[in-house]
């Protein structure tokens, strides 16, 4: 597997992966869980399906009648998704509106759920704050389907790997990629420290034998 993006820094080589089996966001302590409507398969996100009720909200009224039925009947707060495979281009997933007539899921939480995770304090329990939540999330699922989350790698100068991180998805500035290149060029400046204290200490060792 070659890097797609390579830089030098404190003396090491830094390299950018893109991480080919990186843990599911179902995996973590989400807010919200994801809910998969007819036409998305419920076994690739390993989330829950849709019931027939919230199929009928769905069809009868789209998203903007999916939000309400969930919040009137069953106390939810939901954001729907829209899901996009393009087979070897990869796949989509993103917020949708309320005006989208056929989202092929929700994901949605509960202020049970808010409290567990956050606590009781008023500003986490806004509709703006929950549903801003929500999509935050649908983005982390977004880059898991979509392949870019990466890992990162320094090798000294002799191209031996030194150390690595995998797992990281993407954040909100520019290109997503800042935090993995932060944490890269952290961990060749740790590197290159631990390799002058090294150094240091043998030229020091050396010096107290003779």
């Amino acid at each position: 597997m070659e890097p797609f993006e390579t830089f030098e820094h404190a003396g090491m080589t830094c390299e950018l992966y893109q991480d080919e089996e990186p843990s599911s966001p179902a995996e973590w302590d989400n807010i919200g869980i994801l809910v998969a409507g007819p036409s998305l398969a419920r076994a690739m996100l390993g989330e829950h399906r849709t019931t027939s009720a919230e199929d009928d909200a769905i069809g009868r009224g789209g998203a903007a009648l999916l939000v309400r039925y969930l919040r009137m009947v069953e106390g939810e707060i939901a954001v729907p998704f829209h899901f996009a495979d393009y087979g070897s281009g990869g796949a989509r997933i993103w917020a949708t509106g309320l005006d989208d007539d056929a989202p092929s899921g929700f994901i949605v939480t509960t202020h049970q759920r808010v409290n567990e995770l956050f606590g009781t304090e008023p500003q986490y329990h806004t509709q703006e704050w929950i549903e801003n939540a929500l999509r935050a999330e649908l983005r982390n699922w977004d880059a898991y389907v979509e392949g870019r989350v990466v890992g990162v790698v320094v090798r000294d100068p002799s191209g031996a790997v030194v150390d690595s991180v995998w797992g990281i998805y993407p954040d909100d500035e520019g290109d997503g990629l800042e935090y993995a290149r932060t944490e890269v060029r952290g961990m060749a400046e740790y590197a290159a420290q631990a390799r002058a204290e090294a150094r240091h200490a043998l030229i020091a060792s050396g010096a107290r034998l003779r």
